[in-house]
């Protein structure tokens, strides 16, 4: 598999050195478009449906049914009158607590860090001219092809056998847990990332150089608001900026 990924990646980075072709958000001639789907519309959301009730909402059933069953079993008519609310009474909310607050930790911390080291790293891929900016992408790339058991097991060995005992299993698991989610998502937002960046011209970043940004300011003024502006759903037909109109 890493063979595969170190090959699909190689692909990857002969098209973003040319990526200049794909640019359509330009300075003067830029015009934003809309194409009808017609019925490929449907299409696509019916697929965008079952992904998401393939990955989200039956997972979720399962476990909601699992819940309040005394015992797995398969959903049955018999089943339902086993029905209890046995499983809730005996949750020790004390640990349930301490969960929730490792969650909320992870919820906040995970997006957020995730979100700027990949654009830091498309940054370096698709910006800048720095020699290390492919080899950055093949190390952001490669944790996609790698099952995330194998990090879990991994980060399991690690807190147990290799940090030191003198650091408390809290401070050692959340920590970990956090690395974990980061390298395991940073190959998503930095492909994403770099689909944004490639569709921006360069010329306006160099309109922000002479204006006298750095880079930094360029990102956060010119690339960034770019890379999250939304088209409008209310049926004007036209694009919504950053500003908020």
């Amino acid at each position: 598999m890493l063979v595969i990924g170190l090959f699909l990646t190689w692909r990857y980075m002969v098209v973003l050195g040319e990526s200049h072709r794909y640019a359509v958000v330009r300075g003067k001639d830029y015009r934003a478009t809309l194409i009808d789907l017609g019925w490929w519309a449907i299409l696509a959301w019916v697929l965008i449906g079952a992904v998401i009730a393939m990955t989200t909402v039956l997972p979720l059933l399962a476990l909601a049914w699992v819940s309040f069953t005394p015992y797995m079993q398969v959903p049955s008519a018999a089943a339902f009158r086993t029905l209890t609310l046995d499983n809730f009474r005996a949750v020790p909310w004390g640990t349930f607590m301490t969960g929730l607050h490792n969650s909320a930790i992870l919820f906040f911390s995970v997006p957020t860090i995730s979100i700027i080291l990949g654009l830091a790293i498309s940054w370096i891929v698709v910006r800048s001219k720095w020699r290390v900016g492919r080899p950055f992408d093949v190390v952001a790339f490669l944790p996609h092809v790698i099952p995330h058991l194998i990090f879990a097991v991994g980060a399991y060995l690690l807190v147990i056998f290799w940090l030191p005992p003198r650091w408390g299993l809290f401070e050692r698991s959340i920590g970990i847990i956090m690395i974990v989610y980061i390298v395991t998502r940073i190959s998503f937002v930095t492909r994403m990332f770099n689909s944004g960046l490639v569709q921006i011209h360069e010329e306006l970043d160099e309109a922000g150089y002479v204006a006298g940004l750095g880079p930094v300011g360029v990102i956060r003024k010119i690339l960034a608001p770019f890379c999250r502006r939304r088209f409008c759903i209310l049926g004007c037909g036209q694009p919504c900026y950053p500003c908020g109109s």
